[in-house]
């Protein structure tokens, strides 16, 4: 009888101990699965893909105003400078120069005054005071607005077009002087026909430009279409040239003849 006591009691132990470890196993499962549950995070869009499409867009709209209008050939018109003038107006001038192999003509240029992201404000389209640029010769160019819009950050030269060149008269110019009388510079000098024929629609050019080659102002004068100039022929010229902006230490007088 002793005997089947200790046995009741042994199998009474190990029925308890198997209990146990049936809580304990299912008492672990329950916190796997939800910790597994909790190690998917839901997808959420990051801001940074919107923070990016802003300054592609405006980079969009500055490449837009850059080429709106297509370019025939490659001659870049430069960055023009403005001059605020006293009476609110601004003067925007710029330098085109002939960096092809031939000769170019009749060009026109569109200046716009932008924001800082790129947006036109205001527009202006001129064309070249010279006419005829052989390979390496400049023209100045300009337009004035009457009053400066708000928000204007700089200009922007655009060229839109450049006509056929006609055979040019082989005038030069010599003797140039040149002397700043209050604010306006007194130029002279010397128009000579070195062509064999006679030449017509004579015109001359004064660009003003200081240290750094920007123009600060120009002057054209042409003579009526009646006169012309022999061959071997010289013409004495006098004209008054006001730069528009400051630091103005060179005169350049250039001439042009069909």
């Amino acid at each position: 009888m002793r005997y089947n006591g200790r046995v009741s009691w042994l199998w009474c132990c190990f029925g308890v101990l198997l209990a146990g470890c049936a809580q304990v196993t299912n008492a672990t499962r329950t916190p796997t699965l939800t910790l597994f549950t909790l190690s998917r995070p839901a997808f959420t869009p990051t801001p940074m893909l919107r923070l990016l499409r802003t300054p592609t867009l405006r980079a969009t709209s500055i490449t837009v105003l850059t080429f709106a209008a297509p370019t025939p050939l490659p001659v870049p018109p430069g960055t023009p400078n403005c001059y605020e003038t006293p009476v609110g107006s601004l003067w925007c001038l710029g330098l085109l120069r002939n960096t092809l192999t031939v000769p170019i003509g009749q060009v026109v240029i569109t200046v716009y005054l932008v924001r800082a992201d790129g947006t036109a404000l205001a527009e202006k389209q001129t064309a070249t005071p010279r006419t005829h640029l052989a390979p390496g010769e400049f023209s100045p160019y300009g337009v004035l607005f009457d009053t400066i819009p708000e928000g204007f950050a700089g200009p922007v030269a655009v060229l839109i077009s450049i006509g056929t060149v006609t055979s040019a008269g082989a005038v030069s110019v010599h003797d140039v002087q040149s002397e700043l009388r209050d604010v306006t510079y007194h130029v002279t000098g010397t128009l000579a026909n070195s062509d064999a024929r006679q030449v017509h629609n004579l015109s001359i050019v004064v660009t003003l430009m200081d240290d750094g080659g920007r123009v600060t102002g120009f002057r054209q004068q042409r003579w009526p279409s009646d006169k012309s100039l022999a061959p071997g022929a010289n013409l004495v010229f006098a004209i008054d040239a006001t730069p528009q902006g400051l630091g103005t230490t060179q005169v350049k007088v250039s001439a042009e003849a069909d």
